[in-house]
């Protein structure tokens, strides 16, 4: 399993090698650093709802 910031490198690299047209001639990608901090905030999202799941399953199963 990959880390977090080790899934991020990858993600950064990734979009540049695949759209090298969004790299301006200083290297910055702004649309490359949006995409990134969208899937950055989709994954918060993901983790955070996980968490809750898991949270209420043992809540449910102590109640049991």
């Amino acid at each position: 399993m990959q880390s977090h910031g080790g899934l991020k490198e990858q993600i950064h690299r990734d979009l540049r090698l695949q759209h090298p047209e969004w790299i301006s001639a200083n290297g910055e990608c702004r649309t490359c650093d949006e995409y990134e901090s969208r899937l950055a905030a989709q994954l918060a999202s993901t983790v955070r709802a996980s968490g809750y799941l898991v949270e209420t399953a043992t809540r449910l199963a102590a109640t049991s």
